[in-house]
């Protein structure tokens, strides 16, 4: 039953991982885009999600800020 239900979780994060991607290839417009401007682009892309995780997570564990404080 564990080994089942860990394949089902690798599973469901591999798709959302793929479709984070595409999102990702759909938003940068890579065209005349140099690779330090395209590597600043996903940067700021990446941080902003995972500052909305963040936020979402804390907004729905209050008591998860008593860690942080700490």
């Amino acid at each position: 039953f564990m080994e089942r239900e860990i394949n089902r979780l690798i599973y469901s994060k591999r798709w959302e991982i793929e479709w984070y991607i595409e999102r990702l290839k759909q938003r940068i417009k890579m065209r005349g885009m140099n690779e330090r401007t395209l590597k600043a682009q996903i940067t700021y892309m990446l941080l902003g999600q995972q500052l909305t995780m963040l936020i979402d997570t804390l907004s729905a564990h209050p008591k998860m800020i008593r860690l942080i404080e700490k």
